[in-house]
């Protein structure tokens, strides 16, 4: 009789700890947190008009990619709340040599900055259903992406909203 108290105890404890676990582990799936990096890690610049991020590698946008699906901000709010975007600026063509790119932004977590192409291409770069900007956020700001060129881009999918700079 002890022995099947002790079991029962035992089962109880282990199943309460398997509950705990589980809502734990679920709990931190869906919280979405920011990256572990900043944009000034991998990025030159201040991120304002005057002095923008500079982006000079193919390296540089897969990581501002990635920080932007990360739940990165591209743009911020001032003491009195209002919005503003930070600037990103190419300094040259940047070759993805056939790559795979991930788009910048998604629907969740778009892109809301300011992105000034400088009159330079992003080229050979694969791309599927969306664009080199994924997706642009159309509230609190009026992002921009200017004098950007795409070529010899691959860009695959059976999304209606597929473009070579936006999808």
């Amino acid at each position: 009789m002890k022995n099947l108290k002790l079991k029962g105890t035992i089962l109880r404890k282990s199943l309460s700890l398997f509950i705990i676990l589980s809502c734990i582990m679920f709990i931190s799936n869906q919280a979405k947190s920011a990256p572990t990096f900043t944009l000034s890690s991998f990025l030159t610049g201040a991120g304002t008009s005057e002095s923008p991020y500079l982006i000079y590698r193919p390296t540089q946008m897969d990581s501002l990619s990635t920080f932007v699906n990360a739940g990165g901000a591209t743009s911020y709010r001032d003491a009195s709340w209002a919005w503003h975007p930070y600037y990103f600026q190419m300094q040259n063509d940047l070759d993805f040599e056939n790559n795979t790119f991930t788009p910048i932004g998604t629907s969740t977590l778009p892109f809301s900055g300011i992105f000034d192409g400088g009159g330079y291409s992003i080229k050979n770069i694969k791309i599927t259903d969306v664009g080199v900007f994924g997706y642009v956020s159309s509230s609190q700001l009026i992002p921009a992406i200017n004098n950007l060129g795409v070529v010899g881009a691959v860009i695959t999918g059976t999304n209606s909203d597929i473009g070579a700079i936006a999808g």
